[in-house]
């Protein structure tokens, strides 16, 4: 028989129980008190002198506390806030110590929010008002005409441009279209979209070969295009765009029994007055023929250096050897060996393994106060990735060797890398410029059968 008695006793012992429990849970989370908001908040000790009051923004949506740059004197080790909060609230800390490294200018820093066993953390971040160099990549413009873009320009089929080169004012076209067609687009066209009326060069007298024309550079103004040959190399030269053709050079460079050929690539770096050189890497032996111009035009002598000795690597088929402004180093480099720099005699400085290793014509560019190695990538082999260019900041160092010492040691990601290429080619000539005008930095990419793009990248700026 059921004991109507102890039932109810239970029922009673048991309703208390639960009646007890949610009591004290509800104490201890009880949310019509003890919020932690910060409605409002400032940093009270910015400024050299340690006086200057700066009011804070709060997103609560996201947690996080933005103020206007400080100055950069301000003490980071103690910053301490003035703070309107919920009632009870405090902030964990009396003050909070910020770091930021140098060529950094923002740190961020956790705050919480206590009131009795509630919290609530914000993300509190500070900005130096410092200088800003460099450039803004984020805000880079892109002036397709390429395979990623979709609008391939027409003088790109396969095999038809090897050669190519940009310095800020044109953008040299090496190409073999229906025949002999090398020309100049500007940059203004290539911004406006206006690629129909090319600056057409004078082709007049130029024969001989395996092609009458292949590798070109634009050079102090000047544009120098050279054939591909097994044997006799020429070199033309035009004053001017409208200029008719100059033979520069005409020579067979081979050596007794190395077989091979040039002209695939050229590369050259003359000065304001015309003195320097022009190279030639053979695509069999891998030694490069260095011919040294006076004047713009004239040939003082022909000498062999061979990198590959010292370096263990060879630009191949594809090199470019080119010259780091203001230092008595080069850039050597190939679709399949590593980034080099190299002395005037070709011989090793440094290694860089750290960018890919398909990079080619890497050079040294600065711009607003920051140096930048840039270079394009190549892409003949199934697997490889599109032709791509790759920028990275090197402006740490105090020379052009430590900087590159340093991305090596330190293996830096480029600031900026985008394709413009989707498919391999089997004569990759990719090549790369670049050039600062009117405080822009423009960087021009280009490969057979991928056509070309043009970045303009504008000058950092600060921003609230």
């Amino acid at each position: 028989m059921i004991n109507i008695n102890k039932i109810s006793w239970l029922i009673v012992f048991i309703s208390t129980f639960s009646f007890i429990a949610c009591s004290s849970d509800d104490e201890g989370m009880n949310t019509s008190q003890y919020y932690t908001d910060i409605k409002e908040i400032s940093i009270v000790n910015a400024g050299a002198q340690g006086n200057e009051v700066v009011s804070g923004v709060i997103d609560e949506d996201l947690k996080t506390i933005s103020f206007p740059r400080i100055d950069a004197n301000t003490d980071l080790s103690a910053i301490r806030f003035e703070t309107v909060l919920s009632d009870g609230a405090r902030l964990d800390k009396e003050s909070y110590k910020y770091s930021i490294p140098e060529g950094d200018s923002e740190d961020t820093q956790v705050l919480k929010v206590i009131n009795h066993t509630r919290y609530r953390e914000y993300f509190a971040k500070i900005r130096l008002l410092v200088p800003v160099f460099g450039g803004d990549f984020d805000k880079a413009i892109a002036y397709h005409n390429s395979a990623v873009g979709g609008n391939t320009y027409s003088h790109f089929g396969v095999g038809v441009t090897r050669g190519t080169d940009f310095n800020g004012e044109y953008a040299l076209i090496v190409s073999r279209k229906d025949g002999l067609a090398p020309h100049l687009l500007s940059r203004e066209d290539i911004i406006a979209g206006k690629l129909d009326q090319p600056i057409m060069l004078n082709t007049e007298g130029i024969v001989g070969g395996t092609f009458p024309i292949s590798g070109g550079r634009l050079v102090q103004d000047k544009i120098y295009i050279a054939n591909m040959a097994s044997s006799l190399v020429k070199v033309y030269m035009w004053d001017t765009p409208t200029s008719k053709p100059q033979l520069i050079f005409e020579q067979d460079l081979l050596e007794a029994g190395e077989g091979g050929r040039f002209g695939d690539s050229m590369d050259m770096y003359l000065d304001e007055s015309g003195n320097g050189f022009i190279f030639f890497e053979n695509n069999s032996s891998s030694k490069i023929r260095r011919i040294q111009i006076s004047n713009f035009t004239t040939v003082d002598k022909v000498d062999v250096i061979n990198p590959k000795a010292s370096t263990g690597s060879a630009g191949g088929q594809y090199f470019s050897y080119t010259k780091v402004e203001g230092t008595p180093y080069y850039l050597y480099t190939g679709f399949s060996a590593p980034l080099m720099l190299v002395d005037e005699g070709g011989n090793m400085v440094t290694k860089i393994t750290s960018t890919p290793e398909r990079i080619n014509q890497a050079r040294i560019v600065n711009f607003n106060e920051k140096r930048y190695l840039v270079g394009v990538t190549a892409a003949r082999y199934p697997g490889d990735s599109g032709q791509s260019i790759y920028v990275y900041d090197i402006t740490r160092g105090n020379n052009v060797v430590d900087a590159l010492n340093l991305l090596e040691v330190e293996n830096y990601k480029p600031v900026f890398n985008k394709a413009f290429g989707v498919d391999v080619t089997t004569s990759p000539g990719t090549n790369c410029g670049a050039a600062v005008v009117d405080d822009k930095l423009y960087i021009f990419g280009a490969a057979d059968g991928q056509g070309f793009v043009m970045y303009e990248v504008p000058e950092a700026s600060l921003e609230d």
